[in-house]
């Protein structure tokens, strides 16, 4: 189960541009009770317990240095004992991974835990914070704010004459990257030959090109093969200030249309309500474009233009016009009316699912077909806010 079980608009968190939080659960059918019981997350260790228990979180972090566990951890198949799991977990967005609700590991532990651990020999995970991420990544809410929509990986087909309020693209970049390997395992099996079981990180796939929104390596050995395509760089973003040597995102040398131009790094705590972005002032947008905020709702802000003469990366799409719209709401119209009357033409970033969005936007479908890059909770579908359903 993944539930969006709260979102607060970006007027109520406007240094992170809103805040929403998910619930994430599993059950398993009990034939003798008659109902649903709560199931153990995969790899997802029970923070608040361990914290409480210093003998167990010992017993975790053996576990995790034993030789025969790092290999396991390396290749992405290792299954924790049930010990340390939680039966719940609770992921926060935007900004993923730099926010700790979903790096449940780094919580627990600092690079310094594992200062003593040999990596040698290992393939992905080569320095303690690589182990840190490889973690966190394999629990649930660490994968779901992977390369994900909104913390989702599938959010379904959109029909097809729906232009308002529609996605272009509904599946996240990480299923996009891992089908290929998904699909070998099947083909393997069919042949009756062994698959290869291994799992790369979930944010980036091994081999990945490095496009626009990829994760990129800022110099720790873990990530080294993580390099940014032609044209493109690899910036810290909003990575925490401890963890601005380790994984950035490939972003333009020189700002374009759909680029981040507010961008702070995350003050990240424990708990998510008490996370904030460092102050940051709007920055260099392309000429004649301008930097719509996280206050206004674009985490990291976003570089919009006019729909004139757009350049390749761009495309003509519209953004809700913010005060009017939420007034809108606010009467209780429904959500698609208030998105048709209050809404003004961008220019925004051109997406498709080989070409998807940077993380904490979703590829919208425009009147004209393309698609284009805004804010998750721009569409109704996105967020669970009290209003009236279309």
């Amino acid at each position: 189960m993944n539930l969006q079980s709260v979102r607060w608009p970006s007027t109520v968190r406007p240094d992170l541009g809103g805040h929403a939080e998910y619930v994430l659960r599993a059950f398993r059918w009990d034939a003798r009770a008659g109902r649903y019981a709560p199931l153990a997350l995969e790899n997802t260790p029970d923070v608040a317990r361990l914290s409480r228990d210093p003998a167990r979180r010992e017993r975790l972090r053996a576990w995790l240095s034993a030789p025969e566990n790092l290999a396991r951890l390396d290749e992405g198949t290792a299954l924790l004992p049930e010990e340390f799991l939680a039966t719940k977990a609770l992921s926060a967005t935007p900004h993923g991974l730099a926010r700790r609700a979903n790096r449940p590991f780094r919580v627990l532990f600092e690079p310094r835990d594992f200062a003593g651990v040999d990596f040698a020999g290992l393939s992905r995970v080569r320095s303690p914070e690589g182990l840190l991420r490889r973690l966190d990544q394999m629990t649930c809410p660490g994968c779901h704010q992977s390369g994900s929509v909104a913390g989702f990986h599938l959010l379904g087909q959109e029909p097809p004459g729906r232009v308002h309020d529609a996605l272009f693209t509904v599946e996240s970049a990480h299923l996009v990257g891992d089908l290929p390997r998904r699909r070998a395992v099947v083909e393997a099996i069919a042949r009756g030959a062994a698959p290869d079981d291994e799992v790369p990180y979930p944010e980036r796939g091994d081999g990945a090109r490095g496009g626009y929104g990829a994760r990129c390596g800022l110099g720790d050995p873990s990530f080294a093969g993580w390099t940014c395509a032609e044209r493109l760089v690899c910036s810290a973003y909003d990575a925490p200030q401890e963890d601005r040597a380790t994984v950035g995102v490939c972003l333009p040398a020189a700002p374009e249309v759909g680029d981040p131009c507010q961008v702070g790094a995350v003050v990240p705590h424990a708990d998510p309500h008490r996370d904030r972005a460092a102050a940051a002032q709007p920055g260099a947008c392309p000429l004649a474009a301008v930097c719509n905020t996280s206050p206004v709702g674009f985490p990291g802000g976003m570089c919009t233009s006019s729909c004139v003469a757009l350049p390749d990366e761009g495309v003509c799409g519209a953004i809700a016009v913010l005060d009017p719209f939420n007034r809108c709401l606010a009467r209780g119209t429904v959500f698609t009316e208030c998105l048709n009357r209050h809404v003004t033409p961008a220019g925004l970033r051109r997406c498709s699912s080989e070409a998807p969005c940077r993380e904490d936007y979703v590829c919208a479908r425009t009147s004209s077909g393309e698609g284009a890059c805004i804010p998750p909770y721009f569409l109704f579908q996105l967020r669970v806010d009290g209003h009236a359903v279309p």
